[in-house]
């Protein structure tokens, strides 16, 4: 759906529809308004519905996931960019890896706490990470797919600690994660 008065000027748009892929001219025509883009999904497995999200094709030919609504046997997305869509399957959990510690490792020296979290389909939607049972504000950097936490808070304060981070992508896919570490009290 593409509302009226969505363009800046008037231009003639090509448009193409293959399968689960639908062209709509080139990304370089800028929109000055959202357009909607909708697909049926009745098709799929009913087990895979769930997994479905509607992404863009980059330049390299891969899926960029885009906010994706599902209502009964249809996804829909709103986007201000032209240029290639299709439907994308992402049915594998997000990776989660500790950076700088190890399990039932001794890191009083540590100013920070890292972990690397990583989506490569749908992308990283939330986490939620706690320290013997508390919450812990934990700093995502998407450049680096790094979450960092900062020992000066004064939250944690045990010599024992059970960490546990549980990370979940934009399609619902869900990893846990939980280590032990050990921190030295301050006197």
């Amino acid at each position: 759906e593409i509302p009226a008065k969505s363009f800046y000027e008037n231009v003639s748009i090509d448009f193409f529809i293959h399968n689960d892929t639908i062209k709509i001219h080139e990304p370089t025509i800028p929109l000055k308004k959202s357009i909607e883009i909708n697909f049926n999904i009745k098709k799929f497995f009913e087990d895979d519905k769930k997994y479905l999200f509607i992404g863009s094709i980059n330049e390299k030919g891969k899926i960029i996931y885009n906010k994706t609504n599902r209502t009964g046997d249809f996804l829909k997305t709103k986007t201000r960019n032209l240029g290639v869509y299709t439907i994308g399957i992402d049915k594998k959990a997000p990776s989660i890896k500790a950076k700088n510690f190890s399990n039932l490792s001794w890191i009083s020296n540590n100013k920070y706490l890292k972990i690397k979290i990583n989506d490569d389909i749908s992308g990283i939607k939330n986490y939620r990470a706690t320290v013997n049972g508390d919450w812990i504000l934990m700093e995502y950097d998407p450049k680096t797919n790094t979450l960092t936490h900062d020992f000066s808070d004064g939250i944690i304060n045990r010599t024992e600690n059970k960490l546990e981070l549980i990370v979940t992508d934009n399609v619902g896919n869900s990893s846990k994660f939980e280590s032990y570490f050990y921190r030295k009290l301050k006197d």
